[in-house]
């Protein structure tokens, strides 16, 4: 009888090389979605974040970020919309809002995923998943302030 082994278990975990070149966007996203591309993208690269393996997912991102926006903005547009009166006589939340809410806790996940909140990208920092090839704004901000703070001692 095979004994198991206490202790870590080896990582399995695939492997990718982070993309060189920025992707273009799918050519079937639609213009919400498209935008968001070209504005995360470059900066996922950038960090060493987006890997062919995960080209799909951020995908997914940039469609809940369409459904988010066009939810929101036709709720926006006319506020009554978020609720209507049942056969019974009793207000209740639309679907559309339902959805834009989803699609908020979605968009809350995939952000996560991508390391588009300072937690999540600190996180992702801790376990050698961004490689940022500049230094980033924060520290470039404080090499500034120690700087003139040194200069006015």
């Amino acid at each position: 009888m095979a004994k198991a082994r206490r202790g870590r278990k080896p990582k399995t975990e695939a492997k990718s090389e982070p993309l060189a070149e920025v992707p273009e966007p799918p050519s079937d996203l639609g213009a919400y979605a498209a935008n968001y591309w070209r504005s995360l993208a470059p900066q996922l690269v950038e960090l060493g974040i987006l890997t062919p393996l995960h080209t799909e997912t951020f995908r997914v991102l940039c469609e809940t970020w369409q459904e988010y926006r066009t939810l929101s903005q036709w709720l926006e547009a006319d506020p009554s919309r978020m609720t209507f009166i049942t056969a019974s006589g009793y207000e209740q939340e639309t679907p559309q809002l339902r959805q834009r809410d989803k699609a908020a806790a979605t968009l809350q996940k995939l952000w996560s995923k991508f390391g588009l909140t300072p937690n999540a990208l600190a996180q992702l920092g801790k376990h050698g998943g961004v490689k940022a090839r500049t230094a980033s704004a924060i520290s470039k901000f404080a090499q500034k302030k120690y700087e003139n703070d040194q200069g006015n001692a």
